[in-house]
């Protein structure tokens, strides 16, 4: 039984490290809550030096793991079996996914951790809502002519990546004019292989519209809280427009269809949302972890034994990171693995509000209102599948005074 248990660990770390080389991080890694970046610019130089700020929760997965962890319980070959990959695009999933509100940490936790694909059935940098329209009318048609039914009949579940309305607004700032090439002079190597998400302090975009530069380094000289305040004014609500991520929630909403759905995972709405909300303070981690098990309910992505099986290996795979020593090879990849890059310098984490002016929170929420109109919605239709998603939906309403 000795040499089993050591076949087992030995079978988990060899898939830990393979993991960590296959899986596609373009977006954040797993182990940080999404973040935005501020940039430091020396006047004379133009150099950059990208400071780190991360939003909402940043644990390692777990604060204390137990001296057994529960992976070891299961044979080598039950844990090999429940690494098998699953494909979600071979359910009725469409993933809406908002730029700089963790969908590359969904993303990469889904793959990573869960070795569960996300679906390439995807919205993203810009909104589709015709599309989950579109694909309820085919898979309404479909059910209708094999005459199936199932609780899943002829009903779409659509992810949504969820981030306070405001925080993303200024993440998304930072981060367009961390990765888009200054027109005033930038000294970084212009990216052809799109290498800058990777490595913005190394390179950099220039985009085919120079508009989004302009609006930033120009009109708004790179100060968020300039654009905020200009948001109540016609113009700038027209310039925010050019920037990329910006487009507010609302617009990425497929309708009023999935109101009539119930929390319920044998629901047969037309449209079922799935929100996985990012939120200082609540683990986004867990969030991630709660949309798993609510697919498994309702799909049966693996068999109830494979599936219990997966989970103790993500919680494993959570333990093993959170105590391996900060400068270990494995732990550097994950936070280095980053859509915005490691930090080349340190400053204090501070939340996106200290950003911005009175005068630019006041006309970021006149601008964003129907967005939190849209939040409260989400909760009195209950299409949260956890507390988790409740508690921190109800956490951003809280934070904005619209609760």
């Amino acid at each position: 039984m000795a040499s089993l248990g050591v076949l087992v660990v030995i079978v988990f770390v060899v898939g830990l490290a393979i993991n960590f080389r296959t899986a596609k991080t373009d977006i954040s890694d797993p182990l940080v809550a999404e973040e935005t970046m501020a940039i430091k610019r020396d006047a004379s130089s133009n150099k950059f030096a990208a400071a780190e700020h991360v939003d909402g929760d940043h644990e390692v997965a777990v604060k204390e793991c137990p001296q057994t962890m529960p992976a070891k319980q299961f044979s080598s070959r039950e844990v090999t079996a429940a690494r098998r990959p699953i494909d979600l695009d071979q359910y009725k999933v469409l993933w809406l996914h908002p730029g700089k509100s963790g969908g590359g940490t969904f993303q990469s936790r889904l793959q990573s951790s869960w070795y569960i694909h996300a679906p390439k059935n995807r919205c993203h940098p810009h909104p589709c809502p015709d599309r989950a329209f579109a694909q309820v009318q085919k898979s309404s048609n479909n059910d209708t002519a094999s005459s199936k039914t199932s609780n899943t009949a002829s009903s779409i579940t659509t992810i949504i990546n969820i981030r306070d309305p405001i925080d993303r607004f200024v993440s998304a700032f930072h981060w367009r004019r961390l990765i888009l090439c200054n027109p005033q002079g930038d000294e970084r190597e212009r990216d052809v292989h799109n290498k800058t998400t990777q490595n913005p302090t190394k390179y950099c975009k220039q985009p085919e519209d120079p508009t989004e530069q302009a609006v930033i380094f120009q009109t708004y000289q790179q100060n968020v809280t300039t654009l905020a305040e200009a948001l109540c004014t016609a113009q700038g609500q027209q310039d925010i427009r050019a920037i990329g991520h910006m487009e507010p929630l609302v617009e990425w909403m497929v309708g009023d269809k999935w109101k009539q759905q119930s929390s319920s995972s044998d629901s047969t709405s037309s449209i079922i949302i799935l929100p996985v909300v990012l939120e200082q303070g609540f683990s986004y981690n867990q969030q991630i972890d709660d949309a798993v098990t609510w697919l498994q309910e309702r799909y049966h992505l693996d068999t109830p034994e494979h599936f219990v099986v997966r989970q103790s290996v993500v919680q494993e795979r959570d333990c093993a990171l959170s105590r391996m020593p900060s400068h270990s090879n494995v732990q550097q990849h994950a936070m280095a693995a980053k859509h915005s890059s490691s930090s080349s310098s340190s400053q204090q984490h501070r939340p996106h509000d200290s950003f911005l002016s009175a005068r630019g929170k006041e006309c970021a929420m006149e601008y964003f209102a129907m967005d939190y109109v849209i939040l409260r919605e989400l909760l009195d239709h209950d299409a949260c599948k956890s507390q988790n998603c409740r508690n921190s939906i109800q956490s951003i309403l809280k934070r904005r005074g619209v609760a």
